[in-house]
C-alpha cells in the first residue's frame, strides 16, 4: 500500500494510523481529527503484527474493488456479460491465500449490498470457488429475499438457496 495512506507514530488525516501513548498501541483510521481505533494492545509485535495485516487487507480489498470496477465498465460497453464473470474468476483463481482471505470477506460484506447486480456477481463467485466462509451472509441475505416483493427476488432466492445446498452437500 502507498506510504500516503498510512502512518507510523502519528496522527494523519485520511490514513491507517498504528500509534502509542507510551504504555498501549493503538491502531485505527484518522479522519477530520478523529481516531477511530480498531484494536489496541501493549505488545509491540502484536501492534506491528495487526497493522501490517490490516492495511495489507485494505490495500487488496481496495485492488479488487477498483478492478470489479474496471471489469464491469469495460464488459457492460462491449455488451459482453459473459467476459464481465470470467475476468473475476481469472483474477481469483491467481490470488494468494492471504489475497483471498480479504476478497473472501469483501464479498461476504457486498452480499448485503443493495443492488442485485453486485450480488449476482458476488454469488457467482461464491458458488464457483465454493467460498464457505459467506454462509453467514448469504442466510442472511435469503431471509431478506424471502420478504422481498421486487420481481427478481425469487430468482435471486433460488440461487442463493442452490449455493447453500451446494455448501451443504461439498462438507
Amino acid at each position: 500500500m502507498q506510504e500516503k495512506s498510512w502512518a507510523c507514530g502519528k496522527l494523519k488525516d485520511d490514513c491507517y494510523c498504528l500509534v502509542t501513548d507510551g504504555q498501549d498501541w493503538k491502531i485505527g483510521y484518522f479522519e477530520r481529527g478523529n481516531f477511530d481505533v480498531r484494536y489496541e494492545t501493549a505488545d509491540v509485535d502484536d501492534a506491528v503484527s495487526y497493522f501490517v495485516d490490516w492495511v495489507r487487507k485494505e490495500e487488496v480489498r481496495g485492488e479488487w474493488e477498483a478492478f470489479w470496477r474496471e471489469v464491469d465498465q469495460t464488459y457492460q460497453d462491449a455488451k459482453d456479460s459473459q467476459g464481465a464473470l470470467l475476468a473475476p474468476f481469472d483474477r481469483y483463481r491467481n490470488l494468494r491465500p492471504d489475497e483471498r482471505k480479504a476478497v473472501d470477506d469483501l464479498l461476504a460484506d457486498k452480499l448485503e449490498s443493495p443492488s442485485e447486480n453486485v450480488r449476482f456477481d458476488v454469488l457467482a463467485l461464491v458458488g464457483e470457488f465454493n467460498i464457505r466462509s459467506t454462509e453467514p451472509q448469504l442466510r442472511s441475505l435469503a431471509a431478506r429475499l424471502e420478504a422481498d416483493m421486487t420481481p427478481g427476488a425469487p430468482f435471486e432466492l433460488a440461487k442463493v438457496n442452490r449455493t447453500l445446498k451446494q455448501f451443504q452437500q461439498s462438507s
